[in-house]
């Protein structure tokens, strides 16, 4: 579709890996398409966010990540980035 490699992909869901981020595309009128930014932390980022002014629109205590908006409207997925094995 997009010519990048599939990082995910379930019947209502597909995420595109990028290389920097990446892209994720969801069937439904919940979330439009949306960007994952990973986090080595992905509690601490949020809480940087909020004090920045953005709002948690969805989270899943489950999984680490959450779906943030921004003040200025972007809507993101926050995620945890994986572990460096070398470090």
């Amino acid at each position: 579709m997009l010519g990048l490699p599939i990082a995910y992909q379930d019947p209502t869901m597909v995420g595109f890996e990028t290389g920097a981020f990446r892209l994720y595309v969801e069937k439904g009128k919940q979330h439009p398409p949306v960007f994952e930014l990973l986090a080595p932390d992905v509690e601490a980022a949020k809480r940087q966010l909020l004090a920045a002014g953005c709002t948690v629109i969805e989270e899943d205590p489950a999984l680490p990540r959450c779906y943030i908006r921004d003040p200025f409207g972007f809507t993101f997925n926050l995620g945890q980035a994986a572990s460096d094995p070398a470090s």
